[in-house]
């Protein structure tokens, strides 16, 4: 295609200055993500491909070529004239190409990212797909000064939140931030149950949320109380006027942030008999665009023995709950690449229901972790359906329960089947293979795997391990 190999000359032309060699290893990949949302079609019996069948204009795609030359900081004028008018592919009569289609209003697939990844994991906004989430939850990423008139930050280096803030707005992809947090880096429970309480500290709250989002053209809010009255699911933690005062806030969150046409997404516990302690329901769905239900923690370090963090059946049940009293396409499901290793109480022992000695401090705290040991340390992969579907790695003294892919396949043609099902969440993308040179499936094989279930497009992801 002239404007694939126009852009190929820019690039080695580049490659001629030693400074611009971080810059031209961006544009290649940006190239190669180009280059496969151009090939990945079906071919037409006429050998002929029109830009209808990417669902994608002319113009629409010189504008987003346009914008990534911007994004990175190049100059763009070689870059736009030769992208102006691209080429019709042609192909052999009947050879089809697996189709992966852009981001639909039917389901909505959130991709939440850590920060601490891109130091920690060397995540960075190159590797976000922009065929694979509809939007993308920024964690972690927000300081909330309580004693400053609940005044909010982005946290840290906040260079790399600007680019992949930047790089969604190429490519249509709406960016959240998000409040709260298990561990309370974020907004505690208390802290949320002290703000809500009072009138002014709820408007200061919701009105400095809207600023930061206007400041860093911010789409929406994921907020994640981990819940009201009932703090971390404990019922006893926190007192009973959070389940009111958390209606309170929502209603001006709908008034002040939903009426600038901006999102408001809330977390919902995985424990059914608890919804009604924590949330005022009718209230709560009146108020918000989605309801993300915390499908992936039944278990965990906390438990007494070894146990199934996210298993198939009791997802199914969570959600065919939820499905019966939320209202239509508002309700989310969550797949967690995330893993709580645990420490069992005596090594051999690691069957379902062995004891454990709290959390395990080896390295197997992610998807991606557990097929390198798998592969590399000596791991050893335990996989079934007789009873359950389910999936769990051991090494030594460590137990990790994680989501495979064939879980995931399953746990995606359940949702299918809901009627009022809307979409998934997916944490964390750096848990995920996301170079694609660990688990043996090519790049994002658990996302992957989602949006091919989802979407209607079965390519089969291999399931390692």
């Amino acid at each position: 295609m002239k404007f694939i190999l126009a852009l190929t000359f820019f690039s080695l032309v580049l490659a001629s200055d030693n400074n611009c060699t971080k810059m031209q290893k961006r544009l290649t990949r940006q190239m190669t993500k180009l280059n496969d949302l151009m090939s990945n079609f079906t071919c037409r019996a006429s050998g002929k491909v029109d830009l209808k069948d990417l669902n994608l204009s002319t113009e629409m795609l010189s504008s987003k070529l346009s914008s990534i030359g911007t994004t990175i900081g190049m100059v763009n004028e070689n870059v736009s004239a030769t992208t102006s008018s691209p080429q019709l592919r042609y192909c052999k009569p009947g050879e089809t190409r697996p189709f992966i289609p852009l981001p639909d209003a039917e389901n909505v697939i959130l991709c939440v990212v850590k920060p601490e990844s891109f130091v920690k994991d060397g995540f960075t906004f190159d590797d976000l797909d922009e065929r694979l989430c509809t939007h993308v939850v920024l964690a972690y990423a927000v300081k909330i000064l309580e004693n400053k008139d609940y005044e909010m930050r982005l946290l840290g280096d906040i260079a790399p939140i600007e680019k992949i803030i930047k790089y969604c707005k190429v490519f249509d992809m709406k960016v959240l931030i998000e409040i709260g947090s298990w561990d309370g880096q974020s907004f505690a429970p208390k802290q949320f149950s002290r703000m809500a309480k009072n009138k002014t500290a709820r408007e200061l709250f919701v009105n400095n949320t809207l600023g930061l989002m206007q400041r860093y053209e911010i789409d929406g809010i994921f907020l994640r109380w981990l819940y009201p009255v009932c703090w971390f699911v404990v019922c006893t933690n926190g007192p009973g006027v959070d389940k009111p005062n958390f209606s309170l806030l929502l209603k001006y969150m709908n008034k002040i942030i939903r009426s600038e046409s901006k999102l408001v997404i809330v977390d919902a516990p995985s424990n059914t008999f608890v919804i009604n302690t924590v949330f005022e329901f009718n209230e709560v769905m009146g108020n918000v665009d989605y309801l993300a239900v915390y499908t992936c923690e039944y278990s965990g370090d906390w438990s007494t023995g070894t146990a199934l963090t996210a298993p198939y059946k009791s997802f199914m049940r969570t959600l065919q709950f939820y499905s019966k009293i939320v209202s239509p396409n508002k309700l989310l499901a969550t797949i967690s690449s995330e893993i709580v290793p645990v420490k069992l109480a005596k090594i051999g022992n690691t069957r379902i229901g062995s004891y454990i000695l709290g959390r395990s401090n080896y390295s197997m705290d992610s998807y991606v972790k557990v097929c390198y040991n798998v592969r590399n340390n000596g791991a050893t992969a335990v996989k079934g359906s007789d009873d359950d579907y389910y999936a769990y790695a051991y090494k030594d003294q460590t137990w990790a329960s994680y989501d495979s892919v064939d879980l995931i396949r399953q746990k995606m043609s359940f949702l299918s089947t809901l009627d009022h099902f809307g979409g998934v969440v997916f944490r964390y993308l750096s848990d995920d293979d996301f170079n694609g040179t660990v688990c043996m499936s090519g790049r994002y094989p658990m996302l992957r795997t989602i949006n091919e279930e989802i979407r209607g497009n079965k390519t089969l992801v291999n399931s390692y391990p």
